[in-house]
């Protein structure tokens, strides 16, 4: 009886086309052969596998660009190819899978509701090539347009680009974002003249995460006018000042540019040798409001600059600038805590302007000469529990708002009567509890 179930089973198994071990009949793998499938495994270690044939229950189906006559060498024109796989992927409902090598574009290739993906383990910081490359260069038209539910990962794209150039090619954007609910991860993109940039009205619920964006000539990502929460996390824009003869330092480049989100949450990024490490903004329609956590800038003209409207929350940055380290302005309302704030010579901390400022818990520091901490403006400016400090004055309190300066370690290198200068003119003013050295 036994036996009889054991040979019914059998004959079950290869009707469906499968082994009785879980994988594929060698008959309906010739049948199916047409296809590229990834195959992961059931348990640890989890890695993909490529071969042809049918789908096992636990894989992934997915559309090849090589299927589609996709060379790689980084010579031939791949466009083609590559629309074809995803011309197939929106049929089948399937990612576009691509393999290692160089694949040169010329053309955008647009993505909607479906995921085009390399390496999905690979290194996305590494200086050398280890995930596949998308070679743009068409200067007119974008790399990637990801439209609704649109996603990119385990991919590096990049540009023929002279570093040694102060006009480095004006490249269009890489990635676009089109829609709601995009995702670009494991991402790097170099020597782009705009790596990722928001261009549809609402590109909210996007998520950005693990993205090296490298040798950037001008700006990092802008991300803009998101209704929804937008995700950005573990993004690094690194261009040292010896690339393009200093242009990204010293013309206006920028790393991370935000500008009037919903409720979005940053963590974890990292911006080196911009003008303006991270800019924020919002419009008359609507402030960007939201988190930044563990942010470090590092040898910015500008570390972190609020220019208007806006509603953030900055805790455990760590920002170390040329010139400025925070710098608040217009309509803005800002929270600091647990936060470095230095720079070599200008003011570490400025607020120029403002409705409300609250900064506790935080290291000011000037290096060189300067202001420590310049209170300019506000509404309603607090200052507590922090330590500041300057070769030349400490801090200085103006303007004609509401200051509440208290428990604050203030030092000077040049004399007592420079550590703390205090104009302000406010009758309501709260000064007390500070510790003023020398």
């Amino acid at each position: 009886m036994c036996r009889q179930l054991g040979r019914l089973l059998a004959l079950i198994l290869i009707a469906c086309g499968l082994n009785g071990f879980g994988g594929i009949s060698p008959a309906a793998a010739a049948k199916g052969a047409e296809r590229t499938a990834i195959t992961m495994p059931a348990g640890p270690p989890k890695q993909l596998t490529v071969r042809k044939g049918k789908v096992v229950k636990t894989g992934i189906e997915v559309e090849n660009v090589r299927d589609c006559g996709a060379v790689g060498d980084g010579t031939t024109d791949d466009t083609n190819a590559f629309k074809c796989a995803i011309a197939q992927s929106t049929a089948r409902r399937a990612p576009v899978y691509v393999p290692y090598g160089t694949y040169k574009i010329t053309d955008t290739l647009t993505l909607t509701k479906q995921l085009m993906f390399g390496q999905p383990n690979g290194s996305y910081t590494s200086d050398w090539d280890s995930l596949p490359t998308i070679l743009a260069t068409n200067p007119s038209r974008s790399a990637i347009s990801l439209l609704e539910g649109g996603a990119v990962s385990g991919l590096v794209f990049d540009y023929v680009q002279d570093e040694g150039s102060a006009t480095p090619t004006q490249y269009a954007t890489t990635i676009l974002l089109n829609g709601v609910g995009t995702r670009v991860s494991d991402v790097k993109i170099a020597h782009a003249w705009i790596g990722i940039q928001s261009a549809a009205d609402n590109t909210g619920r996007a998520v950005i995460q693990d993205v090296f964006i490298s040798a950037v000539a001008k700006l990092g990502m802008r991300i803009d006018t998101g209704w929804d929460v937008t995700t950005i996390s573990n993004v690094e824009v690194w261009t040292p000042n010896n690339l393009y003869k200093g242009s990204f330092l010293q013309n206006g480049g920028v790393g991370i540019a935000l500008n009037h989100l919903d409720a979005f949450h940053m963590s974890g990024a990292f911006i080196f040798g911009a003008d303006w490490g991270v800019l924020l903004s919002g419009t008359d329609q609507g402030r960007t409001w939201g988190t930044i956590d563990g942010l470090t800038t590092d040898f910015c003209n500008l570390g972190i600059v609020s220019q208007d409207k806006t509603l953030v929350t900055l805790t455990n940055t760590t920002n170390q600038s040329l010139i400025t380290a925070l710098w608040i302005d217009g309509d803005s309302w800002i929270n600091v805590s647990g936060g470095h704030f230095r720079s070599n010579v200008g003011s570490a901390v400025d607020i120029h302007s403002a409705y409300y400022v609250t900064i506790s818990g935080s290291e000011i520091q000037v290096r060189n000469s300067g202001i420590g901490l310049h209170v300019n403006g506000g509404a309603k400016v607090t200052i507590t529990g922090n330590d500041i400090s300057s070769p030349t004055i400490g801090a200085q309190l103006d303007g004609n708002g509401v200051i509440l300066f208290s428990s604050n370690t203030v030092v000077s290198g040049s004399g007592h009567q420079n550590a703390f200068i205090n104009h302000a003119t406010n009758q309501s003013n709260q000064i007390f509890g500070n510790v003023i050295f020398p």
